[in-house]
């Protein structure tokens, strides 16, 4: 299993991103994944506007896939996700 983290926080910032990936799922060769993904941005110090600018989003995606042995172990991958933009 491999998997990333990384996280950014500041005062007008926030985010984080989480994959986990398995290359060799169940002693098979067939490919999974797990992505995540959240930002939250605020641009209250631009002086042009009237109220607030604030930006969020998120989302994520499951992938899976096979490795094909008559291709030289090419990945076929299938993904479905969803994102959220506001």
């Amino acid at each position: 299993v491999q998997g990333d983290f990384g996280a950014e926080l500041s005062k007008d910032r926030y985010s984080f991103n989480l994959n986990v990936t398995e290359p060799w799922l169940f002693d098979r060769p067939i490919y999974g994944s797990f992505d995540a993904f959240f930002k939250y941005s605020n641009y209250e110090d631009l002086d042009q506007t009237e109220n607030d600018i604030k930006e969020r989003f998120g989302g994520g995606s499951v992938s899976t896939g096979f490795y094909s042995d008559k291709l030289n172990g090419t990945l076929f991958s299938f993904e479905l996700g969803i994102n959220d933009i506001e």
